[in-house]
């Protein structure tokens, strides 16, 4: 009897932690690529007021790549910055490279646009599925965006910008 009892109270604890586990994942969101924006984009230029209240030495807004996600550079870092990020980078169905990026700024809550680039490059070494690369945003004492990209295995260095902050 007690060795039922030992059993039936295992096998309750087992799924009662699988039924919770089940509950609890179920809530969780879904992908991050279904969030919506950190805030609304618009497609407004900036604001001639924008630069008024920003300070010579830090960089004045919050700049982001990815609209979904927390700002790849704080708008409290001090000048000139630059910020590295490891990435993974395939071959397309046409054998090329397709590097792309945009470049936002927040400012009044919204997100405004203030640089955008698309290269393709034709890829040699087509038969590996990823390759790394670094992109490296980089803000100088002008306030100029600029992002560098850096796929060795390809031989591909090149920066896009400057890309300023500008009304």
């Amino acid at each position: 009897m007690k060795r039922v009892s030992k059993c039936g109270l295992i096998v309750g604890f087992l799924i009662g932690t699988v039924a919770a586990s089940v509950f609890w994942i179920s809530r969780l969101p879904g992908a991050p690529s279904q969030y919506g924006p950190r805030f609304p984009i618009t497609k407004d230029p900036l604001p001639t007021n924008a630069l008024s209240g920003v300070g010579s030495e830090t960089v004045g807004f919050d700049v982001y790549t990815n609209v979904k996600a927390p700002p790849d550079i704080k708008k409290n870092e001090a000048l000139p910055v630059c910020k590295r990020s490891p990435w993974s980078i395939s071959a397309q169905w046409d054998g090329c490279f397709h590097i792309r990026d945009t470049i936002w700024i927040e400012y009044d809550k919204k997100l405004y646009q203030i640089g955008h680039f698309e290269k393709k490059v034709s890829g040699e070494d087509t038969n590996r599925a990823f390759f790394t690369m670094t992109k490296e945003l980089a803000i100088d004492k002008s306030r100029r965006v600029t992002e560098r990209v850096i796929i060795p295995a390809i031989g591909f260095d090149e920066t896009f910008g400057p890309f300023p902050f500008h009304p």
